[in-house]
């Protein structure tokens, strides 16, 4: 059977597509239950068309002026970009400091200005606030509880070497300071004005308050201070 001969001089048609919309616009359509309704068309996102439909005219123009308003504002925007190349710069510069953190320009303006705000009247600087949080979590990370304190006090091979006498006379002194400030409270949350207080609202007399804080006081680690005097 002989092929059918092909002709090869025409050429094929051009595909015909449907003009994208250039810009959002209201279209009035009937539904099947022959009420009217108004759809948002020429509305893209991300390059996707997205198609709103309303029920109310004034909705769909209010949602229409809205987007007409935006388009303007972007179109403005680029203006300005275009005739600001030292702004662009700062903006790429900035994207890369950024990009480590997984964060956006409009986030970290936004969380700036929040934080600016919260600092307003204040006369403290942000960076110093930043540091000094910092700072704190850290202190309160390494911090130690009193219970902690006192269980490693027991267990330390210079304990044993103390006197039965002396280590129940400093178990009883620590319980004291313990008991006030309870044993879960970290050293961190103690300050030398805390204990000042609980020293001088002791019922004891002045040496033996002096006794008291002489181990209570000690700001490296809270560990209790041998003191040879009741």
């Amino acid at each position: 059977m002989k092929s059918p001969d092909l002709d090869t001089t025409r050429q094929s048609l051009p595909i015909k597509r449907k003009k994208r919309e250039s810009s959002p616009r209201l279209l009035q359509q009937l539904t099947s239950s022959g009420k009217v309704r108004w759809m948002l068309a020429g509305h893209y996102v991300d390059g996707k068309r997205q198609r709103e439909y309303f029920n109310d005219y004034d909705e769909a123009r209010g949602r229409l002026q809205m987007l007409e308003t935006a388009r303007a504002n972007l179109g403005t925007l680029a203006d300005t970009v275009a005739s600001k190349p030292k702004m662009v710069a700062d903006a790429a510069g900035a994207l890369d400091l950024l990009r480590p953190f997984g964060i956006t320009l409009m986030e970290v303006a936004r969380e700036w200005r929040t934080c600016r705000e919260a600092l307003r009247g204040t006369g403290l600087e942000l960076l110093a606030v930043v540091k000094g949080a910092a700072a704190l979590h850290e202190s309160k990370r390494k911090a130690k509880t009193l219970a902690a304190i006192w269980s490693e006090f027991q267990t330390d091979p210079e304990t044993a070497k103390l006197s039965d006498a002396y280590r129940h006379d400093l178990k009883r002194r620590w319980q004291t300071f313990e008991d006030h400030f309870g044993p879960d409270t970290q050293t961190c949350d103690i300050s030398p004005d805390r204990i000042r207080s609980w020293l001088l609202a002791l019922t004891v007399g002045d040496l033996s308050k002096g006794n008291y804080g002489r181990y209570s006081r000690n700001e490296k680690a809270m560990n209790p201070v041998p003191s040879q005097s009741p």
